[in-house]
């Protein structure tokens, strides 16, 4: 994560927040893994949805 702040004058000033990958990605698949374990779709059993299918269904969100 790069954070770099630009001051404009007294009251005003920029922030700019540069974000890799790395820095949310294993967030991002805890979260992933526990909406596998508590998906109910239908067709498969209670936490046994394949992880393909839950990425598709909530990967944008997350």
């Amino acid at each position: 994560m790069n954070i770099t702040k630009t001051r404009q004058d007294d009251l005003n000033a920029i922030i700019k927040i540069q974000l890799e990958k790395e820095d949310y990605a294993s967030r991002v698949e805890n979260t992933l893994k526990d909406y596998q374990r508590k998906a109910v779709i239908d067709g498969f059993r209670k936490g046994k949805t394949p992880m393909g299918i839950v990425k598709k269904m909530y990967g944008k969100a997350i």
